[in-house]
């Protein structure tokens, strides 16, 4: 729609007269909203207290904002109907990238993505090192936020513990997966009794290897 405008504005040739004290205070309020919003989001991640996944396209939109009208207010300030189309198209351009960084930002996160196999790995790695744990059937995980994952754990211990031995063996997994892997942000352990197939984390670490 901007670059058909473009289009449409280059083939009439009178310029419209502009009031310069109402322009400019016409485009300064878009400019200082998104100025103050987008400082207040960021002060707010810095601080922890909002989500990451859901101020950081805020900020990116206020950016794309500030940048537009910067860049609008230039072209109409000058007066130049060439200059005009350049910088409305690059304006386009902005609104177009940051949209689909957006849309895939917001996609990836209803969506799920797993966490790195190294973190994938190096979980499953603490679970065999823990005394009295023999297997660990299965180690999916899920992005909440961005570099912030859910871990769902599967693991065997041995079938002679008591009830108070396997939670000891829970508090110790969970802590050590916390102190080692911060990304890990929420941990679900099930543990089970032992079961076939025997060894089942080999394969576990080979799929992960091969991916």
């Amino acid at each position: 729609m901007i670059i058909a405008e473009n289009i449409r504005i280059y083939s009439i040739p009178e310029q419209l007269a502009m009031n310069s004290s109402g322009f400019w205070i016409y485009m300064s309020v878009p400019i200082l909203f998104d100025i103050a919003t987008m400082f207040i989001a960021i002060r707010m991640i810095r601080s922890k207290q909002g989500r990451p996944i859901v101020l950081g396209p805020l900020i990116l939109e206020d950016l794309m904002g500030l940048s537009g009208n910067l860049m609008a207010a230039a072209s109409l300030a000058l007066s130049n109907r060439i200059l005009d189309i350049y910088i409305s198209s690059i304006i386009a351009f902005i609104i177009l990238a940051g949209s689909i960084h957006i849309g895939y930002r917001s996609i990836e996160a209803l969506i799920g993505h797993s966490a790195p196999k190294e973190v994938v790995a190096r979980i499953i790695k603490i679970a065999l090192s823990t005394p009295g744990v023999v297997d660990v059937n299965d180690a999916k995980t899920m992005i909440i936020d961005p570099d912030r994952y859910l871990a769902i754990i599967q693991i065997e211990v041995r079938e002679d513990m008591t009830v108070k031995e396997v939670e000891e063996i829970k508090e110790d997994i969970i802590t050590s997966i916390k102190k080692n892997l911060p990304e890990i942000r929420y941990l679900i352990l099930d543990i089970v009794k032992p079961r076939e197939p025997e060894k089942s984390y080999v394969s576990l670490l080979r799929e992960i290897k091969e991916i």
